[in-house]
């Protein structure tokens, strides 16, 4: 089968019993989008939140406070990321992945009822100890599917969030716009909560726990030092960071930069529409990106979306049109795109598969890392040097990064899926996760 061609899923299959890797990708894809869609309606819109419900009622320190709780929730996730990755070596990734969307819907349900900062933060901290849905949900993806087709994989789940990051700013917005900040999160709880039902009903994991293991706090030591120090691992786990990063340094930033182009009545809507559109043009080149994935060298991909990317945030600090804003963030969301999907693919190529569970934990904290930094970085910016200098700085971060990623990496190219070749072993038995 061709790597180059979308799956072809039959939806009549999922419903009858049926189980594969196809299958399975897919419905774990549909859950992390739903779950992201419901999780992303209240992250481009955390300073308004905090600016109207909590009482602070300048700008800058409200996108400070947003980038702070944010770190917070980082800091949680890259502890417990790990952990909860070696568990699902230990007891399977599906339950794992229940157990984190549970967690999501707790903690978005509570987060209705906030006050005041601290009770934000509390909130955060628990968000981040309960969290891990992105790697469970790689892992338990990666699990099903044959060596070569994890450029598939990735690219599918990639598409779920940049899906996720175009729908539920937008959706978001619209329903806080409707119903206000605190009802919009009961709603996000429940459609959070909804993606551990697909993965509780409909999708199948063959697991079966290794012999004679034991969850061990020296053993996951073991494990992590293993995973890390894999041969360009740790350098990829780096760049997974600033490439994470770049997006969520405008998290805090984009609200107030929108207010101060714009009427702001319409503040709400226009940073949801923002985020929708990175998340659209990301999406967009994660697709291509996936789909060619095994005629590119994904460093050459890699070094020139940095430098994109770049160059597509220098204008914003002359931008004062909201049109031209938008413009430029869609350029920036292909760069982005094809950053995100070339990294993650490149690090699932040098992870071995008995391992994905810990790996994937080890990535999640990447990602958490720049999560919280992200946001930070850019509340703490907006802060200290205002809302426009935001944008140059975080180029020159993108910049830099192209640099490193020239002078480390040699040319990686995803496993070529042979055109007319039998079936693997792996896609002859749709129950297996390796």
């Amino acid at each position: 089968m061709n790597l180059g061609s979308i799956e072809r899923i039959n939806p009549l299959k999922l419903w009858r019993g049926q189980s594969s890797w196809k299958q399975n990708l897919f419905l774990v894809c549909v859950a992390q989008t739903i779950s992201s869609v419901g999780w992303t309606f209240m992250s481009p819109l955390y300073p308004l939140f905090i600016q109207e419900e909590l009482g602070v009622s300048d700008a800058k320190e409200a996108a400070f406070w947003a980038g702070a709780t944010s770190a917070v929730l980082a800091l949680f996730m890259g502890i417990s990321g790990p952990v909860w990755g070696y568990l699902s070596d230990r007891y399977g990734r599906k339950p794992i992945l229940i157990r984190a969307y549970l967690g999501g819907c707790l903690v978005l349900l509570l987060s209705g009822f906030v006050t005041d900062i601290s009770q934000l933060i509390g909130l955060r901290i628990l968000h981040g100890t309960l969290s891990g849905s992105v790697g469970s949900a790689m892992a338990l993806a990666a699990a099903s599917v044959p060596r070569n087709r994890m450029p598939l994989a990735v690219g599918m789940m990639q598409f779920s969030s940049f899906f996720a990051i175009t729908m539920g700013p937008l959706a978001g917005g619209l329903i806080a716009n409707a119903v206000g900040f605190r009802t919009t999160y009961f709603i996000a709880s429940g459609v959070v909560a909804s993606s551990a039902f697909i993965i509780l009903f409909l999708v199948h994991e063959a697991f079966e726990r290794p012999p004679g293991t034991k969850v061990r706090g020296f053993s996951l030591i073991s494990e992590m030092r293993d995973v890390i120090t894999t041969r360009g691992v740790l350098p990829a786990l780096m760049v997974v960071s600033v490439v994470q990063a770049a997006p969520v340094i405008l998290q805090p930033v984009i609200p107030g930069f929108i207010q101060s182009i714009t009427e702001g009545g319409s503040t709400i809507t226009g940073s949801g529409l923002a985020f929708a559109v990175v998340g659209m043009m990301s999406g967009v080149s994660a697709v291509l990106i996936g789909r060619f994935s095994n005629r590119l060298d994904l460093r050459a991909v890699l070094i020139l979306c940095c430098f994109g990317a770049s160059l597509a945030f220098l204008p914003q600090f002359f931008v004062h049109d909201y049109v031209i804003f938008v413009v430029l963030l869609g350029v920036f969301g292909l760069f982005s795109g094809g950053m995100l999907t070339s990294i993650n693919t490149m690090v699932g190529m040098l992870i071995p598969k008995e391992h994905l569970g810990a790996a994937f934990g080890v990535v999640s904290s990447a990602n958490a890392v720049a999560w919280g930094l992200g946001p930070m970085i850019g509340g703490s910016l907006a802060w200290s040097i205002g809302l426009r200098r935001v944008f140059p700085a975080a180029a020159i971060m993108l910049a830099l990064t192209g640099a490193m990623v020239a002078g480390v990496f040699k040319g990686i190219r995803a496993p070529v899926a042979a055109r007319a070749q039998a079936k693997t072993p792996q896609e002859s038995n749709p129950g297996s996760t390796a």
